[in-house]
């Protein structure tokens, strides 16, 4: 009876549902700001689904989105992308509408429909494809309404719901009938506030979220993972009734996740397979190589020898006889077969599920599997923990690859309990610019910079030196669009050695500005920030610098005998309260050299701060901006 009483309420709510969205309002034709997000570029008037069951126990969405477009920086958002799960057809999607409405000069109303020969297909990567909409005679006042039904071939498809996005949205609700006899879980995520409204009709198995005028969620400097912030409602299916009556159940504690992927065809089966030929790989680190001389052995071979085809997953979908023979495949792939191979050289190797910094932080109550977008390897040697991501060509196998430093992963075998901290303290963004340079009495500055980055600065810098030419690489690090600075005689060195500091050199020339008998000599060269990434009037995330950070910056000036300074800048010694973050510069003049020297010292102990602690990391960095681009004043004797 309630099987009958849900499926007859979902044809009524489906009905109920297409009938009730057809016309645009006065009051959206009207509509010009809004008023909970004034520097909102569009805004979404509705974005609504309804989720049920269908008589063959699939899953099936119906969604629609109304939105406008207020200004000329929202015009991208008319580009209407679609994804879905195309893999083994798991996902189809069907009943595509989308029209725009526009007013003329005399203010007449008009709506032009997509034309549906116009919409289509692209395979996205090996699991999800996207459906592409093109939008006609779209502009700045344009109300766009599209709509589609998803159908998945069972529950466990069923995905988070985000009321938020990067567009403010007025009204977004999720109108969800779980299947019969399916047991589930939600957290609904969100700030305190933000109200939500939410409705259960137990008899029909029924629970609907909505929430009301939330502000787009827009990027901001060291900015970890958007979706962390977004308010959402998360949902962790635990067992569902397939259509044949047989049941299937999901992890709903974390040593039960551990034992499903252990067990898993694509995941824990694959690094227990003998490999044809591997033998010769782990026997070509020497009969006399240590446990980390073997690690290292096979990590930097795969590395080597298996191109990574940009995906990201947590499996090797079919085992790892394909990648074997291909050498070439998904993230998941890769490392998978990274771990096998450790394994069969009788290193403790284990999987290690991670979420990259941009795909969202763990929460350790939920142990919900898509709060993992990767798996790696784990090893302890020696009582010392190693992170190893072979689809990073960078990160020395001695170091926890960036994204994933200070972030929470889980080990997968059959004693875990709990997600672990992988942290690295002794490991931190470092560089150390010196710079010896002299002016002339034309106001003409040339000299040699030598910098120096270690660690976790070392590696950007060396990826982006790698991947782009020489002069790409200068004009981000060091001219930065500047046309008044020359830059020539360029090199570095210990590009291949990531054991030492990557080490770059040049000769620059520049012009100081003059004003009557003075110089104004820039002192803030190449170095610390010459502006603030902080000028937001509010932040909504963390602000989160990925690890600690010192820098240190020394210039050794000498001036004309012929000129004196007419001002220095001050010595500063700017720390914040808690000293998480503190910035030094001394400064002094040698009359007998004619030399001026600058040493600045900026360093950062705690990676991250909250959201809350916004304004006052903004007015620190203000002030310490301020501060050093200060000039040097100098005068004729």
């Amino acid at each position: 009876m309630r099987a009958l009483l849900v499926i007859f309420a979902s044809l009524f709510a489906l009905n109920l549902f297409a009938q009730d969205y057809g016309s645009v309002t006065p009051e959206e034709i009207k509509y010009s700001q809004c008023s909970f997000d004034k520097d909102a570029d569009a805004v979404i008037f509705f974005d609504k689904a309804i989720t049920r069951p269908d008589d063959d126990r699939q899953l099936v969405t119906k969604r629609v989105i109304r939105f406008k477009i207020l200004k000329e920086g929202g015009l991208s958002k008319a580009n209407i992308r679609i994804l879905y799960q195309s893999r083994d057809e798991f996902e189809k999607i069907e009943d595509i509408e989308a029209f725009v409405v526009n007013t003329n000069a005399k203010g007449e109303i008009f709506t032009t429909l997509a034309d549906r020969k116009s919409i289509y297909h692209n395979k996205f990567n090996e699991y999800l494809s996207e459906i592409k909409i093109p939008l006609p005679e779209v502009k700045v006042g344009s109300v766009i309404q599209y709509s589609y039904t998803s159908i998945m071939k069972h529950f466990g498809g069923l995905r988070d719901w985000y009321f938020q996005t990067d567009v403010a949205t007025i009204t977004s609700q999720l109108d969800l009938t779980i299947l019969p006899g399916a047991s589930f879980a939600y957290q609904v995520i969100k700030s305190p506030r933000l109200p939500i409204d939410q409705k259960t009709y137990k008899d029909e198995g029924r629970v609907v979220f909505t929430m009301h005028n939330i502000a787009g969620l827009r990027e901001e400097p060291y900015m970890d993972a958007p979706g962390d912030y977004l308010q959402r409602v998360v949902f962790q299916l635990a067992e569902y009734q397939t259509y044949y009556g047989s049941r299937r159940k999901y992890a709903n504690t974390w040593p039960d996740l551990a034992r499903d992927l252990l067990m898993d065809e694509d995941f824990g089966k694959p690094i227990e397979k003998n490999l044809k030929g591997s033998s010769d790989i782990i026997n070509a680190a020497g009969a006399n190589a240590g446990e980390y001389e073997k690690m290292c052995h096979i990590f930097n071979y795969v590395r080597k020898n298996f191109g990574w085809n940009g995906g990201n997953s947590k499996y090797a979908m079919g085992g790892l006889k394909k990648i074997w023979e291909n050498k070439t495949g998904n993230s998941g792939e890769i490392n998978l077969l990274l771990i096998n191979l450790l394994k069969e050289a009788k290193l403790d190797a284990k999987p290690l599920l991670v979420s990259e910094r941009d795909h969202g932080k763990v929460d350790a109550s939920y142990p919900f599997l898509d709060q993992f977008n990767k798996v790696v390897a784990r090893l302890l040697i020696n009582g010392k923990q190693y992170v190893l991501d072979a689809t990073d060509e960078i990160t020395p196998p001695d170091m926890i690859p960036f994204d994933i430093v200070n972030t929470n992963g889980f080990i997968i075998e059959k004693k875990s309990n709990a997600p672990i901290r992988l942290a690295d303290d002794s490991r931190i963004q470092k560089s150390y610019l010196g710079i010896m340079a002299s002016i002339d009495e034309q106001g003409v500055m040339e000299g040699r910079t030598s910098v120096s980055s270690f660690e976790y600065s070392r590696l950007p810098r060396v990826e982006y030196f790698r991947k782009k030419n020489e002069k790409d690489y200068i004009n981000r690090y060091f001219q930065k669009e500047k046309s008044n600075i020359e830059i020539d005689s360029f090199e570095v060195s210990n590009l291949d050695n990531d054991s030492l500091s990557f080490d770059q050199r040049f000769h620059f020339k520049t012009s100081m500005s003059a004003s009557g008998e003075y110089r104004i000599v820039n002192l803030n060269l190449f170095g610390m920030m010459e502006k603030s990434p902080f000028v937001s009037d509010n932040r909504f995330t963390n602000i989160d610098f990925g690890t600690q950070v010192s820098n240190s910056v020394t210039l050794v000036l000498t001036i004309p005998a012929s000129m004196k300074p007419e001002t220095l800048p001050k010595n500063i010694n700017l720390v914040m309260p808690d000293k998480s973050i503190s910035v030094s510069r001394i400064i002094e003049y040698d009359a007998s050299k004619n030399t001026i020297t600058s040493r600045v010292k900026y360093n950062v102990l705690r990676p991250v701060f909250t959201a809350e602690e916004y304004f006052s990391v903004k007015e620190f960095f203000k002030k310490m901006v301020d501060l050093l681009n200060e000039p040097l004043v100098l005068k004729n004797k």
